[in-house]
């Protein structure tokens, strides 16, 4: 009797349909946040809604070493189930150490950031530290499983959960910031809850010395590295904070904010694929992949630049007001900067993948140390404009040969990125300096926006179709594809 092939869902196939889940993801909840912070800013008070933002700040910066980047691991590595209740309890600790520190703490954290009243709420927020790091496995299984559509349910199931109970507690009780803190923790549990449910697994724990050993040596680079990115992505601030104050301050902080909104939601989108999806293919497979997988990451990062650099003026007139236009300059730079954090995000997902943790994390210490210093000289001399110019120079001058480096060690083709970079670069050239020249006498910044808008995208598209037809067709062989024909194959 012959046997009954089983269908096998092609690897490609997964990837596609994760990252658009990605990107639904991402966008609807950054809508979301949006709107939630605008309710709450007409329910809470000034120094209640600071209260909040204080404990927030130290919660965010501290959940991301709960893992101490093993979460990473578990992804990558062939036999997670056997890693899982180790890593599960090493997270587990550290979680519990961090929570314990953020109580002990919190009265001081409170002082000298400037919130003393922010102390209870800083306290109960690092419970969510604890819990978070319970669910590192079943979310590394999610990922693995390039389950966006699960995890899109999740997170919007819990974060509606948190913030109704926040709402209410703030109209029915009258409770300030400790209502979001109660909302945040609510909204974690039910988020690791539902994990477990969804993956229908429940908490292991265990202890293997040499797995131990092997989580933490790849683990702990990946944690220092965002311990890393997170400097420098905020050193900006205390330069120009300390140098050219608050009110340079914050104008530059709105203008890193608006150029953030769609490399935030691409990176988000793209790395939750990226990370599982490279792991699974072999050396020289993975490096083709790459090299894809650069190019149309970069297609859309530079289509966002050659719209919002020449819009700038017009962008930030129309959405915040002439009294913000201070900030235009800055957002020229950072516009293109944040191409560059895209395809640095990709870079860094593609090694931690391929298991060079520690690379990352020195090319993430080059660039730290580069850029104090670029940072100090820049503010000095130009402002708020030369921050985002001292941004810009260190991406292209120090990290992209530092990575270019390590990705030419791991196999990856530099000829083959240049070769794959120069239609979208040449195309947002072009589309960039359109956008420039038809917008120039446009006083109205509304008609600025639609007609400088629309000629960029369709140069832009029009200069790229060809080029992108054959990408997305599939005309350009790469490991995804290579990997999915295989499968069909032992389907077949």
């Amino acid at each position: 009797m012959a046997e009954v092939a089983t269908p096998v869902d092609p690897l490609g196939g997964q990837v596609r349909r994760g990252l658009a889940w990605g990107f639904v993801n991402s966008i609807t909840m950054r809508l979301a946040t949006l709107v939630l912070g605008i309710i709450l800013a007409r329910l809470l008070t000034p120094e209640a809604f600071g209260a909040f933002a204080v404990a927030l700040t130290v919660q965010t910066i501290l959940i991301n070493f709960a893992d101490l980047g093993m979460s990473a691991d578990l992804i990558r590595s062939p036999d997670w189930r056997r890693r899982a209740p180790t890593v599960s309890s090493i997270s587990l600790l550290a979680g519990i150490a961090l929570s314990a520190a953020m109580i002990v703490t919190a009265p001081t954290l409170a002082s000298s950031l400037g919130s003393a009243q922010s102390a209870p709420v800083i306290a109960v927020m690092s419970l969510s530290l604890v819990i978070a790091a319970t669910g590192v496995a079943p979310f590394a299984t999610i990922q693995r499983e390039f389950q966006q559509s699960r995890f899109f349910f999740i997170v919007a199931t819990s974060f509606f959960l948190g913030s109704g109970l926040t709402v209410l507690l703030i109209v029915g009780f009258g409770w300030g910031a400790m209502a979001l803190a109660v909302g945040k923790l609510v909204e974690q549990t039910c988020s690791v809850g539902l994990q477990f449910a969804r993956t229908r697994t429940r908490p292991r724990f265990g202890f293997d010395r040499s797995v131990a050993r092997s989580a933490l040596a790849f683990g702990l680079p990946v944690c220092g590295a965002n311990a890393l990115s997170w400097l420098v992505l905020n050193v900006d601030y205390i330069v120009i904070g300390r140098t050219a104050g608050a009110v340079a301050l914050g104008l530059y902080v709105l203008a890193f904010t608006v150029s953030s909104w769609p490399v935030n939601a691409l990176v988000q989108a793209v790395r939750n694929v990226a990370l599982p999806g490279f792991a699974r293919l072999d050396r020289t497979d993975s490096a083709e992949s790459f090299v894809s997988s650069f190019a149309l990451v970069l297609t859309p990062g530079l289509l966002v630049a050659a719209l919002l650099a020449p819009l700038a003026i017009p962008a930030v007139t129309f959405v915040y007001g002439p009294a913000w236009l201070g900030s235009a300059g800055a957002l020229g730079a950072l516009a293109v900067f944040g191409v560059m954090r895209v395809i640095f995000d990709l870079m860094a997902t593609f090694l931690i993948a391929r298991g060079a943790s520690r690379p990352v994390f020195l090319v993430q210490v080059a660039w730290v140390v580069a850029l104090i210093p670029a940072m100090v000289v820049g503010v000095h001399a130009r402002g708020i404009v030369g921050a985002g110019i001292a941004h810009l120079v260190v991406a292209l001058v120090v990290v992209l040969p530092a990575y270019a480096v390590t990705l030419h060690r791991q196999g990856v083709s530099l000829l083959a990125m240049a070769r794959a970079a120069i239609p979208p670069v040449a195309a947002a050239l072009v589309a960039g300096g359109a956008v420039w020249a038809s917008t120039r006498a446009i006083d109205v910044a509304w008609r600025a926006l639609v007609i400088g808008g629309s000629i960029g995208l369709l140069i832009y598209l029009a200069l790229l179709h060809r080029w992108l037809r054959a990408r997305l067709a599939g005309n350009w062989p790469t490991g995804w594809q290579r990997t999915a024909a295989l499968s069909r194959e032992a389907a077949g």
